[in-house]
């Protein structure tokens, strides 16, 4: 598919429509991503939380588990990390959801996590070939507030596989991705090997809330479902744009990161022709699971990038294994059969909606009031920090930017904001990276991102921001 999509990149270029915005993107810290796979990440409204799917993370951050004694948790499992000034701090598993079968987390509502999963109440289907009924994967509420597991039912869930849920802001519409009926190409099962990758020809549906029922679910049409694969929607909170990612549309690679704008507030198959979101965010691989947060201005994804080694990856029929150094003897249950290249790790980026230039905001609580010195129980923010700017080198230029405050004088602030911002960069000098990628400044009161007119805008404005160029 790769290839296919590339060929119709240099034929066909004049058809394919990109975003006029030059998106770019910045790989998260290791307190998210590590050697294994990491995706689907899900944001809470203001992105304080990040929830995500790790692939196999039982020897991360202390929580290695001894399989012969416990069976908490499967090969995917749903993580959680928060932000504290800015940065992403060590994610913690959800030990209650997790279980030894697979969840993914793919969207936040009201206190609640969408997630599918295989577990005990979803819909059983004969889809071993030996006539024994298996649990397909359903799509749950989880409410965190008391942690219960909440089954969708019908008409959203069925015999078929349900993933990708996204729920619009007001609760009233549900997106998810189904590999029933598909508006083209004919029946092909996810997980099913069917050009050249596992997710079958899935299409993007769509169920309205009435009352307290789902409706019908409808597919939402030819202008975004193709004969192949699409994935992980995500509705702007005006409900007028559609994010999801497609191996269908042609790209840069497999699976794209493309918008699509709703022409009639009174249809949901109403679709402008699919835009696709740029290089700076779509690469050879998957990029997949785009989201948005704190009020549009920011968005996270997964992208796939390529291993310095190759693993040859094999899938034999009739619950044949998998076998490759990441994933050591996974079995496959049912008739999938293939041989794969497998030199691919997954990853979670954060992406800038508004800078060409991506901007990461260091809070003021990473200093105390009126200090420029780094508190000492911040700096492992500082490691993070780190670790961004050298996992992302294609940013040759890393501007540090102090910002305060309008109180005080102007040159009090102006002299205070260069003194932040010299703080943080001697601290990255010391960890080893490069002065020649470095510089620093100060613009005291001059840029705030609020009116300093109550105490918690000022606290906003009191900020430095690491500007990757």
């Amino acid at each position: 598919m790769k290839y296919r999509c590339i060929l119709s990149v240099l034929l066909f270029s004049t058809f394919l429509l990109e975003a006029q915005n030059v998106y770019q993107k910045i790989k998260l810290s290791k307190a998210i991503n590590t050697r294994q796979n990491e995706y689907h990440p899900v944001p809470n409204k203001d992105g304080s939380l990040l929830y995500f799917v790790g692939m196999d993370r039982t020897s991360q951050f202390g929580t290695k588990i001894d399989f012969t004694k416990t069976r908490n948790y499967g090969g995917e499992d749903i993580w959680v990390s928060e932000r504290i000034n800015g940065i992403y701090t060590d994610a913690i598993p959800l030990k209650d959801l997790n279980d030894n079968n697979h969840q993914a987390v793919t969207a936040f509502y009201n206190n609640s996590l969408l997630v599918y999963g295989i577990y005990e109440e979803a819909y059983k289907v004969d889809a071993s070939g030996t006539g024994a009924g298996l649990y397909n994967g359903d799509i749950f509420f989880y409410h965190l507030d008391n942690k219960q597991l909440e089954h969708l039912g019908q008409p959203v869930n069925d015999i078929f596989f349900e993933s990708d849920a996204f729920i619009s802001d007001d609760g009233q519409v549900l997106l998810f991705v189904t590999d029933k009926e598909p508006i083209e190409g004919g029946y092909h099962q996810k997980a099913w090997a069917y050009n050249e990758s596992f997710w079958g020809n899935t299409d993007i549906w769509l169920s309205e809330k009435i009352d307290d029922y789902w409706s019908q679910p409808i597919n939402l049409g030819v202008s975004i479902n193709t004969a192949f694969s699409e994935r992980t929607p995500c509705l702007s909170e005006d409900k007028q744009r559609l994010y999801f990612s497609s191996n269908g549309h042609g790209g840069y690679g497999e699976h794209d990161v493309f918008m699509s704008k709703r022409l009639d507030d009174n249809s949901w198959t109403s679709w402008s022709t699919p835009i696709n979101m740029g290089s700076g965010i779509n690469g050879e691989f998957n990029d997949w699971g785009f989201k948005l947060y704190d009020n549009e201005l920011k968005a996270v994804l997964a992208s796939e990038s390529k291993l310095p080694y190759k693993v040859n990856s094999q899938l034999s029929g009739n619950g044949g294994v998998r076998e490759h150094n990441l994933r050591n003897g996974y079995r496959v249950e049912g008739k999938q059969s293939g041989s794969f290249d497998y030199n691919c790790r997954t990853d979670i980026y954060y992406v800038d909606m508004v800078n060409s230039s991506p901007v990461l905001v260091i809070e003021d609580m990473l200093f105390d009031f009126d200090k420029y010195s780094i508190r000492a129980e911040n700096y492992h923010l500082i490691d993070r920090l780190v670790e961004i700017i050298k996992d992302n080198k294609q940013y040759s230029k890393i501007s540090i930017i102090g910002h305060t405050d309008n109180v005080g004088t102007q040159n009090y602030n102006l002299e205070l904001s260069k003194k932040r911002a010299k703080s943080i960069y001697n601290m990255l000098l010391k960890k080893g990276v490069n002065s020649e990628n470095l510089k620093f400044d100060g613009k005291g009161e001059s840029f705030p991102l609020f009116d300093n007119n109550w105490d918690n805008n000022r606290h906003k404005n009191r900020r430095v921001e690491i500007i990757f160029n």
